[in-house]
């Protein structure tokens, strides 16, 4: 009986895991199908000499936005540029924050847990420690044995 519990909830874990793939695929095409009608929207409106068009009680106003993010990291150390020193000569020290990645957070704090010492009172105090209860999901063994065998096997080798 409790096999049979086991197997409906799998299935209905990978029926649930290639929705949310499904979705997220779905998610990223509808931005870039978002963000190019704009562009095509914008251009029509703009090519029959209006600011705006409507639609079913609905204004659409093209405009222009302006964007900012940093160049990268590596291409500014190459030019012996620090983008927090010069925000912060010129004015702009208030927009910079320090943080800690959550990530970052979580994979330092479980290492530290793991180890003999253990994390510090101090900082344990600051932080929310819960359990999350997860399934992880791997190939089986022999799946990952037949693709190792057949790498092997594409460089001549038989294993």
């Amino acid at each position: 009986m409790a096999q049979g519990k086991v197997k409906e909830l799998i299935e209905k874990y990978e029926e649930i895991r290639a929705r949310k793939e499904r979705l997220a695929k779905e998610k990223t095409a509808a931005e870039e199908e978002y963000k190019q009608i704009q562009i095509d929207l914008a251009e029509a409106i703009t090519e029959i000499g209006e600011d705006s068009a409507s639609n079913d009680g609905f204004v659409y106003s093209p405009k222009v936005q302006g964007k900012y993010s940093f160049r990268a990291q590596e291409d500014l150390e190459a030019e012996g540029l620090d983008k927090i020193e010069i925000l912060k000569e010129n004015g702009f020290g208030e927009i910079v924050k320090e943080t800690v990645d959550w990530r970052t957070l979580n994979s330092t704090m479980k290492e530290v847990a793991e180890s003999d010492e253990g994390i510090p009172d101090e900082v344990r105090e600051i932080l929310n420690v819960y359990d999350e209860i997860i399934v992880s999901r791997t190939k089986k063994a022999s799946d990952k044995q037949g693709k190792l065998k057949e790498a092997f096997k594409r460089r001549g080798r038989n294993v």
